[in-house]
């Protein structure tokens, strides 16, 4: 499990009291984690910009 910071050992695991899960779910209902996604699908779904144009500003999208 790693911290959100970044830190911590993927293979500790740290369960959740039953009872911690139990209130989680009745506060947060379904506690199914959310699917990553594709990278393809956030970069198209972000607009051109609206800066003015600026000699020290690049508005040219860059894909890695």
């Amino acid at each position: 499990m790693k911290r959100w910071n970044g830190w911590g050992n993927v293979n500790t695991d740290y369960p959740v009291p039953p009872t911690a899960l139990d209130y989680l779910t009745n506060r947060l209902g379904s506690l199914d984690p959310i699917p990553d996604a594709a990278k393809e699908i956030i970069l198209s779904a972000v607009t051109e910009s609206r800066l003015p144009a600026h000699p020290l500003v690049d508005l040219s999208r860059r894909r890695e």
